[in-house]
């Protein structure tokens, strides 16, 4: 299962206090990984590769803030390409949940 059938599946969860617990988190998390897949498939085709990507969902100046960067500040990549847990994080605090 990829990351957005998991995203898709979410909807089916039966136990509802659960869906409303990740949904959001979910949803932004499936558009970034929309987003990503897109420009991806538009690069790689061959077709027009200096052609810009665009995307109707992530327009300018909106807001693309929230869990995805929270998760890619946890760990710090290192300049041989390594990986190790960031130091002085602050827990996940998210005043619009």
């Amino acid at each position: 299962m990829t990351a957005c059938e998991f995203c898709a599946r979410l909807t089916e969860l039966r136990h509802r206090p659960l869906f409303y617990a990740f949904s959001r988190r979910v949803s932004e998390l499936r558009e970034e990984l929309d987003l990503l897949e897109r420009y991806a498939t538009a690069k790689d085709d061959g077709k027009l590769p200096d052609t810009p990507c665009g995307s109707d969902f992530h327009l300018p100046g909106t807001y693309r803030g929230g869990m995805v960067p929270k998760l890619q500040r946890l760990l710090v990549q290192h300049p041989d390409g390594t990986f190790a847990p960031a130091q002085g994080l602050e827990p996940f605090s998210d005043s619009t949940s």
